[in-house]
């Protein structure tokens, strides 16, 4: 294991170890260095390795073992970018970067859909965006709101894009609670997701892109009014009508 840089020493053991399990060079089940070592080899203190250890714990990628080491757990590389979710939506630039990276995927994943979806699928998107336009419990509605985007993901029949939306699934519902304070959040979902939904009927690709990049700006554009105009001594505005969009 090469020394790491002093610059954020915790967070470049923990990303470090990852690197080393997704890469195949650490296996589940291998022990890792003794934490004098394991401090020794990467140039850092052994204070800042417990912390980095305890961090990975939580992530379930290391499991410690009174007496007998730290282990690697058999967690899969999507397991721990999805436990990394809290941390990654600390500050507000992570929130409007996820939103970002959502233009890119799922502008791609509706267009897609629109050429490959099942019949059957086409159904099933119907009812579930049927089943959102009638719900009126909060967090019901939230689950309906991600499942409407997996369900587009998983129609586009591209692998690779559904898991890299399914990886950041736990991400979606931090965004969620960054704009629940809208009440007029559930209203616009159901807005765009017809719209969505009614280029995927008539199987229009280039207008099933637009409208999932307009949805997503409107996304954007809420969250960044509300991020200008929050403050401490402002007080909560009341849920209405269901969650925010996603």
């Amino acid at each position: 294991m090469a020394r790491l840089r002093r610059v954020s020493a915790c967070e470049s053991v923990v990303e470090h170890i990852k690197e080393q399990i997704i890469s195949g060079r650490l296996k589940p089940g291998d022990r890792l260095p003794s934490e004098q070592r394991l401090s020794e080899l990467l140039g850092v203190s052994r204070g800042t390795l417990r912390e980095a250890i305890k961090k990975l714990q939580l992530m379930g990628v290391v499991a410690v073992r009174q007496g007998e080491g730290t282990f690697v757990t058999k967690a899969s590389p999507g397991e721990m970018m999805r436990t990394l979710s809290p941390m990654l939506l600390m500050d507000h630039t992570s929130i409007l970067e996820l939103i970002e990276a959502r233009k890119i995927i799922e502008a791609e994943t509706a267009y897609l859909c629109c050429l490959r979806a099942s019949p059957v699928e086409v159904e099933e998107i119907e009812a579930n965006l049927q089943e959102m336009i009638e719900c009126s419990n909060l967090e019901h509605f939230d689950e309906l709101d991600i499942e409407f985007h997996m369900r587009l993901a998983k129609a586009a029949k591209n692998r690779v894009l559904f898991r890299i939306l399914e990886t950041l699934r736990d991400l979606l519902f931090a965004q969620i609670r960054e704009v629940l304070k809208d009440p007029e959040g559930a209203a616009r979902a159901c807005k765009y997701h017809r719209l969505i939904f009614s280029a995927l009927e008539g199987r229009d690709p280039e207008l099933a892109r637009r409208h999932m990049l307009a949805h997503l700006k409107n996304v954007e554009d809420t969250l960044v009014q509300m991020l200008l105009h929050d403050s401490p001594d402002e007080p909560e505005r009341p849920l209405q009508g269901g969650s925010a969009h996603v």
